[in-house]
Formats: structure tokens, C-alpha cells, sequence
């Protein structure tokens, strides 16, 4: 995805095979990586996602912090405490992201990727450590989400395998262009099929 993000080998085999699942039915399949602008990964976007929940939630958590899940109350505090230029800087960076994956679909209909780089972690924790042996942020989990919804691009999960390891499910990420989202549920159709999960869309 042009992130430099770590991603569990087993989890990148899984994704692979689906991979070749859908070339094997017929796909065109070409690897490639969006060129996303400096600083459009978690830190540079993260302002919108605090602030939004400033916006909505600010209020009802300054009266009762105490009902908040802690993560959740940590990132409406953010928001509390973010300025508007940080706002306005995370907007443009968000309009560049947004031109950047729109460059990608000038050259290809689809992209797929992992839905997550990394399987379940235990329930008691926010998220992983580390993926791959590499030190991760607790967010480290959602690195390959937020980008499509910033870029308000159609973006669906479809179950691809299990890991060999632990039995553990991985998601395929079929992400387009926008309004595309028709082109999006057919591949993930297609891919569900390949599994035998269901009959194939008409």
C-alpha cells in the first residue's frame, strides 16, 4: 500500500493466494502501490478522526467522562486540544491522499490488500505490540482502513483463508474508485466464490 507498514507473513501469504485465486479465474492482476503524499499515514490524518469525535461526543465527555471507554475518551481529549490549523492541515493533506489513490484508479479498476496486517491479538489489549517483529502504535492493526474512507473510496472485507499457525481468519480489502461500489461487491463476489463461501452474484 506504499506505507512502509509491517504486515504478518502468514497474513500476506493468505492475502497472495487469494491473489492468484483471482488471476487463476481470470483476473488481470498487476501489483502496485498508491504514492501517497508525505505524512498521509495515521499521524498526519488522525486530527480529522480526533476532532470529529470532539464534535460530536466533546460535551456529553467533559460532563461524564466516566461513561467513555478509555481509548475512545483519550482520542475525544485530543480532539478537545486540537487546533484549528491541525485541522486545516490534515484537510489538505486528505484532499492530496484523495488525488493520489484517484491517480492509482486512472490505471486500474480495483485494488486489493490485506484488511488488516495483522490476525486477532489477545482481547485485553488495544492492539499488537509488534507485527512482523516490528514495534507498531496501537493502531498499528487499522494502518490499511482509514486511507479508503478519507478518500471516500467503496472499500469491502471478504474473508480470504485461515492462518496455518493458529487456524486464524485474514480479510481481503477490495477497495475502488469512488461511487464504485458495485464493481467492488462484484469482485468481492467473485473472491467469495473462489472460496465456495456463496454462489456468485449474476
Amino acid at each position: 500500500m506504499g506505507l512502509d507498514a509491517p504486515v504478518d507473513p502468514e497474513v500476506a501469504a493468505c492475502v497472495e493466494r487469494a491473489v492468484h485465486r483471482l488471476a487463476d479465474a481470470g483476473a488481470i492482476v498487476e501489483e502496485a502501490d498508491p504514492v501517497w503524499p508525505e505524512g498521509a499515514g495515521e499521524n498526519g490524518l488522525m486530527p480529522l478522526q480526533f476532532a470529529g469525535l470532539a464534535a460530536l461526543y466533546g460535551e456529553r465527555f467533559r460532563a461524564a467522562p466516566e461513561l467513555f471507554d478509555p481509548d475512545i475518551g483519550q482520542q475525544i481529549d485530543a480532539g478537545l486540544r486540537t487546533s484549528g490549523a491541525e485541522v486545516a492541515r490534515a484537510l489538505h493533506l486528505r484532499e492530496e491522499a484523495y488525488r493520489a489513490l484517484a491517480a492509482l484508479f486512472t490505471r486500474y479498476d480495483l485494488l486489493v490488500c490485506p484488511t488488516t496486517p495483522v490476525t486477532a491479538w489477545p482481547f485485553d489489549r488495544l492492539g499488537p505490540a509488534t507485527i512482523d517483529g516490528r514495534p507498531v502504535t496501537p493502531r498499528g492493526h487499522a494502518v490499511f482502513t482509514p486511507l479508503f474512507n478519507h478518500c471516500y473510496a467503496p472499500a469491502c472485507s471478504v474473508p480470504c483463508g485461515l492462518t496455518e499457525s493458529g487456524g486464524l481468519p485474514v480479510g481481503l480489502q477490495i477497495a475502488g474508485p469512488r461511487l464504485s461500489d458495485a464493481a467492488v461487491l462484484r469482485l468481492a463476489a467473485a473472491v467469495e466464490a473462489t472460496y465456495g463461501y456463496t454462489q456468485p452474484m449474476p
